[in-house]
């Protein structure tokens, strides 16, 4: 299970540059953003993912707080 943790990651990377995000909540340290995103699995089935990410107020870099599934 732990094999695709690279492929995982940059599939999150891509859809977090390529995607738009929504803002969902802006909070005392920083902004929390969600993003819709279908990934292809790691034998071609699509799957749609939520990924929730936060930017602080004193960073610009977007880190990844959770992924979930989608509908």
């Amino acid at each position: 299970m732990d094999d695709n943790w690279e492929e995982l990651e940059a599939a999150l990377r891509k859809a977090a540059v390529e995607g738009d995000a929504e803002l969902d909540e802006s909070m005392p340290y920083g902004e929390k953003y969600r993003l819709r995103s279908i990934l292809q699995g790691p034998i071609g089935a699509p799957a749609e993912i939520v990924s929730v990410w936060i930017v602080h107020h004193d960073d610009d870099h977007p880190r990844l707080v959770t992924v979930i599934p989608g509908r």
